[in-house]
This record gives C-alpha cells, sequence and structure tokens, in this order.
C-alpha cells in the first residue's frame, strides 16, 4: 500500500491499462482524507530510468462520479466507433482524390509526350483550342 503525506492520500490498488517505452497510464483506487476515489493518471519514464514517475496530468472521480461514467461508457464506446467509421471514410475518400489526381496527371503526361513527338496531337490540340476559343463559355466542360 503506498501513501503519500498530502491530505491523506493512499493508494490502494493499481490498474495499468496502457504502456510503450516512454508512457504507462493507470487506474489507481485510491483514497483522499478516507473518501474512496478512482484516478486516471498519466506516468513517464525518465531516460536511463526503470521506474515510471507520475506526471501532472491526472484526474481523480469520487466513487460516484466514477460509477456515473461507467453508466455511459457503453455510449461513448459507440460514439467512437461513428467517429473512427466517418475517419476511414474520409480517409478512403481523400485516397481515391490522390489516385483521381495521379491518374490525370499521368494521362496528361501521356498526352502530353504524345503530343510533342505525333504532329498529329499538335493538329488535334490545335482544333480543340480553336473551338475551345469559339465558345461562349470556353470553361463549360471544365465544371
Amino acid at each position: 500500500m503506498a501513501t503519500s503525506g498530502k491530505s491523506d492520500f493512499k493508494v490502494l490498488n493499481t490498474i495499468e491499462f496502457y504502456r510503450n517505452d516512454f508512457i504507462s497510464i493507470r487506474a489507481e483506487l485510491c483514497t483522499i482524507a478516507g473518501k474512496p476515489y478512482v484516478g486516471i493518471a498519466r506516468f513517464w519514464k525518465p531516460d536511463g530510468k526503470e521506474d515510471y514517475v507520475p506526471t501532472k496530468k491526472s484526474i481523480f472521480l469520487s466513487a460516484d462520479q466514477w460509477r456515473l461514467l461507467g453508466s455511459v461508457a457503453g455510449q461513448i464506446n459507440r460514439s467512437l466507433t461513428s467517429i473512427s467509421i466517418v475517419i476511414l471514410i474520409q480517409v478512403s475518400n481523400f485516397k481515391m482524390f490522390l489516385k483521381n489526381i495521379q491518374c490525370t496527371y499521368y494521362e496528361l503526361q501521356s498526352f502530353i509526350k504524345a503530343m510533342i513527338s505525333n504532329e498529329e496531337a499538335d493538329a488535334q490540340l490545335e482544333a480543340a483550342l480553336q473551338e475551345l476559343m469559339r465558345s461562349e463559355d470556353p470553361f463549360h466542360d471544365l465544371v
């Protein structure tokens, strides 16, 4: 049982639920002035040290607050799932956008190469430009 001299603070149980080489995040069942609390605390590992040390990044919830948080955990998880799906869709759409840009670039590059090496391509380009200039709205096909 760990204790601290600050306002009768006692840690009764610690459950680490996340760890990497630099950070540890733990839930701690503790008492402060004899009342039960659940603390969620972040710890960090200084260079060259074995043990993680606490940071100032923590939150303490009374037993009632902890129970209330637990009662909405399902709702929070469903919301996180929805957000994750939206993010995946956005990433997928962005990747598709980039792929389309890449295809357009390669098509343009191929056209330019053909244009440079082919007199017929020059004539086609000139005809297309003339048609575009004759149009009342030269950019109508671009929208």
